[in-house]
């Protein structure tokens, strides 16, 4: 499995046939963003199939004042929203999670 995100506004999560990189079994995307999307990491035992996946957003900025404040989605494997994270004051540029899968770093 391999996700990606991008200014658009999409997560996606992309999955592909047997061994084969090349050949792609589907895309899901998702859509529901309110600004674009920096960064993306994923969480799990099996490489194929994720267990979360988190994705972090652009803020928007005007004038000194945030308009849309960053926030982190977590999604479960099938799609559904687990968490919105808050708190970034500035675009989430960074995520990453642990080994095991317990915690998710963002900057």
């Amino acid at each position: 499995a391999l996700s990606s995100v991008g200014r658009d506004k999409t997560l996606r999560l992309w999955s592909f046939q047997g061994d084969d990189a090349r050949q792609s079994a589907g895309v899901r995307v998702f859509d529901d963003n309110e600004y674009g999307l920096a960064s993306v990491a994923c969480s799990g035992r099996d490489d194929r199939v994720p267990g979360l996946v988190a994705s972090g957003s652009y803020d928007l900025t005007s004038g000194g004042v945030t308009r849309i404040p960053a926030v982190i989605k977590v999604r479960d494997r099938e799609g559904r929203l687990v968490h919105n994270l808050t708190g970034h004051k500035a675009t989430v540029s960074a995520l990453a999670v642990s080994w095991d899968g317990s915690q998710l770093v963002s900057g």
